[in-house]
């Protein structure tokens, strides 16, 4: 079963002290064949990484264990329900933030530009810093980082590989959202 595209997105402070005394769930799945590695803080989503070519599994599991945020966690792993996550939970800086956001409110049905990201943002004339908040996206397929292409139309890099967004621009967008 798939993760509800239309879960609300709330935003926190990230953890103190690289999350010193904080307790991460790791889980594994698939939406639309696409598989993931997830990280959960209670019943919200922090965290989605993909597994593909350029990232299998363990790399992936790594990966999102090692990101500054939350260094210091502790993790476990459990089966999760994609039906009991209750929303996409952000930690940020308020610029990534607001690049997150304006990434989430995307129509998800064509690819879009880094000017037009930074533009709905409030920064259009930030799109080298736009760019780098982009590939700190937490969540991946969900926040669609991977609809945003250059100006010129090339595809441009992808956190996860090249061959695992030229697949994801190549699907239809309808299966992953609903708005």
């Amino acid at each position: 079963m798939p993760i509800s595209p239309t879960l609300k997105v709330i935003v926190s402070a990230p953890p103190p002290q690289q999350g010193r005394g904080l307790t991460l769930t790791l889980f594994t799945g698939h939406t639309q064949g696409f598989p993931y590695v997830g990280l959960l803080k209670d019943k919200n989503m922090v965290a989605l990484g993909l597994v593909g070519p350029d990232f299998p599994e363990e790399a992936v599991r790594a990966d999102l264990c090692h990101r500054p945020a939350w260094r210091q966690a502790s993790f476990q792993e459990a089966l999760v329900n994609p039906q009991d996550i209750e929303a996409f939970e952000l930690w940020g800086t308020p610029f990534q933030i607001k690049v997150w956001q304006a990434l989430y409110a995307l129509p998800r049905h064509q690819p879009t530009t880094y000017k037009e990201i930074a533009y709905q943002a409030g920064y259009p004339r930030a799109f080298q810093a736009v760019g780098q908040a982009i590939s700190r996206n937490p969540i991946s397929i969900f926040i669609p980082c991977h609809l945003v292409i250059k100006k010129s139309g090339e595809r441009g890099d992808y956190y996860w590989g090249k061959s695992l967004k030229e697949k994801l621009l190549n699907t239809p967008q309808t299966i992953f959202y609903s708005n």
